[in-house]
């Protein structure tokens, strides 16, 4: 069995997520369960008769963290600097730095491949935490045109494409 299309982007990069509310609920006694697509955002319901009785997905992300192995360089108001992006998906990344971050600092980012050329940019990033050298970031802000860039990615990374 596959997971279902998103409704609104024709993609099947979606995820199973939490239910909301009772007539979510009640929805899992039919076999419905709320999807989430990895690339549009849109939350759709759809029939999974396999799939919604036996996982259990609460306190699971909405959107997957795909590994990978970017360069990044970052700068804020009180630090600047580079690290490696170790996971990513549509809202935030985990990156490896030997800069120290405090918590909550705002962040601009450019991701970019090994070879130094550039994937996309993020206008506006959080810090939401800090252990030893990882870094989790929430992307806040993202231009139309970088956010079409970091979808493009993201489907070639879930399809084994060549970004």
């Amino acid at each position: 069995m596959e997971l279902p299309h998103c409704p609104r982007c024709g993609e099947n990069l979606v995820q199973q997520s939490p239910r909301q509310g009772m007539i979510e609920a009640l929805g899992g006694f039919f076999c419905i369960s709320p999807f989430r697509c990895q690339l549009c955002t849109h939350r759709f319901l759809a029939f999974q008769w396999w799939w919604s009785r036996f996982v259990n997905y609460y306190g699971r992300r909405e959107y997957v963290r795909i590994p990978v192995g970017f360069q990044l360089s970052f700068s804020g108001r009180e630090v600047s600097g580079e690290g490696t992006v170790v996971n990513l998906s549509r809202k935030g990344c985990t990156m490896q730095t030997d800069t120290p971050i405090p918590h909550g600092e705002i962040l601009r980012l450019r991701i970019y491949e090994r070879d130094g050329r550039s994937l996309f940019e993020i206008d506006v990033a959080v810090v939401r935490f800090m252990v030893e050298q990882s870094v989790g970031i929430e992307f806040v802000r993202i231009q139309e045109k970088e956010m079409e860039r970091l979808e493009r990615v993201l489907v070639n990374l879930c399809t084994g494409r060549h970004i």
